[in-house]
């Protein structure tokens, strides 16, 4: 452990608060480029550039990307972006022959 990340666990420690976990920090990296997104669609929809509607589906699946973390997280299972399923639901049919 770094100098700095065990100064850092000391002040968590000391305010009680808890350090957020790496999938944590990657839904909220999400989470922030979805928002992103749609301000980018919103922009080129008021301008005529387009309809926005890849940037807000874009968006979504920033969205859907951060919950399955926050699944993975609660569950230590990974989870499909699109179908939100585990992925061992999609182990067994590539592993067919």
């Amino acid at each position: 452990m770094s100098e700095l990340d065990r100064k850092r666990s000391e002040l968590l420690a000391t305010f009680g608060a808890r350090p957020l976990s790496e999938l944590e920090q990657s839904a909220r990296h999400w989470e922030a480029v979805a928002e992103g997104d749609e301000r980018m669609a919103a922009w080129e929809q008021e301008r005529g550039i387009s309809d926005g509607a890849v940037g807000r589906i874009k968006a979504e699946t920033a969205r859907r990307c951060a919950q399955a973390l926050r699944m993975q997280e609660a569950t230590g299972v990974w989870h499909c972006t699109c179908c939100l399923k585990p992925m061992t639901a999609h182990d067994a049919a590539r592993r067919k022959p």
